[in-house]
């Protein structure tokens, strides 16, 4: 019973983080008081743009969908491997009071050099309720990969009475517990599905505002997963390629974000940090073997199609590219994100061929969550395509 009440707590808390920042050098009943203080005042001063009535029952729903899935995720209670020795772990050094300082003395400094963010959210959030289970941090990062489709319903369904289906139907088909156990793909994942919507509005709005919103979002990627410095490039590299960019915001965005990436190197010079302490080589250049080269792109190959089939999102962004294949290289959206899909294919082969670890094994265990991964950028995309294809079908 007390985890019921937590759970719905917790939900409300989330819930405030969405009005106001984050990180704040006080007390956590201190944060939750100033976020609750901050959320009435706005309601006040501007009650009627938030139109509490009409959407208390998407609300509602929300917080069911939440509800439902945190109950799942309490009893699975089951660990990710990578979430079992590391981030579980960092996350405790933070519940205890440690910092990013302490983190990096102990031996992760050349073990485990992957930035933090998600081990310091699971921790935070994991004491901000009255028991303080490990599973209260992780509920967070359902939170916010509910919040993602939410945000994408919002944009694309009209009418409110298919939102609360088409919310529940995207939950439903994409939600497993294995990517809320402990594992940081989840927070990408929902991070590239605000970077997506974001870059649609850019593109219709040209607002400069819109690109430090996803400058905003690819910092937070960054600070993920060491895999997130690609995805950021990628990112930059298709917003570069836009035509009708603004020359202004073009050059202001792209000083934003490398100044992001140097500020994250000058912390890792700090600190110490080995920043390409990973498991990839490029002794596979310097002794090239066709032989060995074809064995890995068969074996990448198979394993990509068969996990691209096993995820809906990637099947459906297959059809939706063939369906629309007239459209790709006339409307900047679609040829956004089909830019985007072949630079994330290339990396996904490269960073296997490039992997010193034997490829078999390494596909059974990684490829999955990586294709999962990136198919967040996809969805809104598919959301616009199908939206467009019901207007047409009804004229």
């Amino acid at each position: 019973m007390i985890e019921i009440f937590d759970i719905t707590l917790l939900f409300i808390i989330f819930s405030l983080f969405l009005f106001s920042p984050l990180n704040l050098n006080v007390k956590n009943i201190y944060i939750v008081l100033f976020l609750a203080i901050f959320l009435l005042v706005n309601y006040f001063k501007d009650s009627k743009k938030i139109k509490v009535r009409e959407n208390l029952l998407i609300f509602l729903i929300f917080f069911s969908i939440f509800f439902i899935f945190s109950i799942d995720i309490a009893n699975e209670l089951n660990l990710g491997w990578d979430a079992k020795w590391f981030y579980l772990i960092e996350s405790l050094y933070y519940s205890q009071g440690n910092t990013f300082k302490e983190l990096t003395e102990q031996m992760f400094r050349d073990f485990h050099p992957h930035p933090h963010l998600g081990s310091y959210l699971w921790a935070f959030f994991s004491n901000l309720s009255i028991n303080n289970h490990e599973y209260y941090g992780r509920l967070f990062y359902l939170f916010l990969f509910i919040f993602g489709l939410f945000l994408i319903t919002k944009k694309i369904i009209q009418n409110k009475n298919y939102e609360p289906i088409i919310l529940i139907i995207l939950t439903i088909v994409t939600y497993k517990y294995k990517y809320f156990s402990g594992l940081q793909e989840i927070i990408i994942f929902t991070n590239l599905i605000f970077i997506s919507i974001v870059i649609y509005d850019y593109i219709v709005e040209k607002k400069f505002s819109d690109l430090l919103i996803i400058s905003l979002c690819l910092n937070l990627i960054l600070w993920t997963k060491a895999e997130g410095i690609v995805y950021f490039l990628i990112v930059i590299s298709c917003i570069n390629l836009i035509k009708k960019i603004n020359f202004s915001h073009r050059i202001k965005f792209n000083i934003l974000c490398l100044s992001l990436i140097v500020f994250k190197f000058l912390v890792y010079q700090f600190f110490e940090i080995k920043p390409n302490n990973q498991p990839y080589s490029l002794n596979f250049i310097e002794n090239l073997d066709f032989d060995i080269l074809f064995y890995q792109i068969y074996n990448i190959t198979i394993y990509f199609v068969y996990n691209s089939i096993n995820n809906i999102i990637y099947f459906v962004v297959l059809i939706v590219f063939f369906m629309s294949r007239d459209k790709i290289f006339k409307e900047e959206y679609y040829k956004f994100i089909f830019i985007f899909f072949l630079l994330n294919v290339c990396f996904i082969y490269s960073a296997y061929i490039l992997r010193d670890q034997e490829i078999v094994y390494s596909l059974k265990t990684t490829i999955d969550r990586v294709v999962f991964t990136s198919s967040g950028f996809y969805l809104f995309f598919i959301g616009i395509y199908l939206k467009k294809l019901s207007f047409n079908f009804i004229k």
